[in-house]
């Protein structure tokens, strides 16, 4: 093997390290890697309030024509 051919080997051997590595973030890690189907497993949704409701009933009511 010469020069070359190892300073490619060197370089490939380099971006699959950083290639591996990047997959590595820590915002993946900990996330569910199976699905239950028909089941959402998310944060559970805030409650709306009563005055939340009526005010979102009154804007609808404001944008028909």
């Amino acid at each position: 093997m010469g020069v070359v051919g190892r300073a490619l080997c060197i370089g490939f051997v380099a971006a699959l390290a950083a290639t591996s590595l990047a997959a590595c973030r820590d915002e993946e890690q900990g996330r569910p890697l199976s699905f239950k189907k028909g089941v959402y497993e998310g944060a559970k949704d805030e409650t709306v309030t009563a005055d939340a409701v009526k005010a979102m009933g009154d804007r609808v009511k404001r944008q028909q024509f």
